[in-house]
């Protein structure tokens, strides 16, 4: 099911092309869908912040500033929450030791 999501994504980029800017969101696209398939929080995450990356460039360069911000600001939440509850988060619950039981 995954690679027909791909394949619509590519004959849609193909179909909207307007120059080798077009493959920035196109990217973006792939990363994310492949995250949300995949499933796992922590992935999703992970890839919401490096997939909408291509799309801040994207932004950028066409001129549209208000998605610019919107994009980067879902960008520093999805790394912040990443960073908060897969690192860090990680980090505390192997610290934590069993409750003994009496």
């Amino acid at each position: 099911m995954l690679i027909v999501l791909y394949i619509i994504m590519t004959i849609l980029t193909i179909i909207s092309w307007a120059g080798p800017l077009s493959i920035l969101p196109y990217v973006g696209s792939l990363i994310y869908a492949w995250s949300l398939w995949y499933g796992k929080v922590k992935w999703i995450r992970l890839c919401n912040a490096i997939g909408n990356s291509p799309y801040l460039i994207y932004t950028l360069l066409t001129g549209n500033y208000a998605l610019f911000i919107m994009t980067l600001l879902e960008v520093i939440s999805a790394a912040v929450g990443f960073i908060r509850l897969d690192i860090l988060g990680a980090r505390k619950t192997k610290k934590r030791e069993p409750r003994k039981t009496a």
